[in-house]
């Protein structure tokens, strides 16, 4: 099971980001997996619509579901590709102010206090 958490003290914003510094002008658009669709940016929204069963969304599938920035030269060539996991963020604000950007996922294992306390 995948646990999304969110825990501040104020407003958090979630959505995707591209994960390192890329060179824009040399994006012409982004393609999720399994979709032929371009897209100017990547869009949590758009992506979650994208997803079959929200309910049974987990870590393994944001892992395994991709996200591609296709060359503005040649579009048969992919710049880069990420895991959907690693282009989940969020904004936290306190006090009107943003403080920074992080999204916490704990893979949890209900199984895990009875290897260390077994009845």
């Amino acid at each position: 099971m995948v646990l999304l958490v969110k825990r501040t003290y104020g407003d958090i914003q979630r959505t995707f980001a591209v994960p390192e510094v890329i060179n824009w002008e040399q994006v012409k658009c982004f393609k999720y997996s399994g979709s032929r669709e371009e897209y100017h940016d990547i869009d949590i929204n758009v992506f979650l619509a994208s997803c079959e069963n929200l309910e049974d969304l987990s870590m393994s599938k944001l892992k395994n579901k991709s996200i591609k920035a296709i060359s503005a030269e040649n579009e048969n060539q992919v710049l880069y590709n990420w895991s959907a996991q690693k282009c989940l963020i969020a904004e936290i604000e306190y006090e009107d102010t943003p403080t920074f950007s992080i999204w916490i996922i704990f893979s949890i294992n209900f199984n895990f206090i009875n290897n260390v306390n077994p009845i």
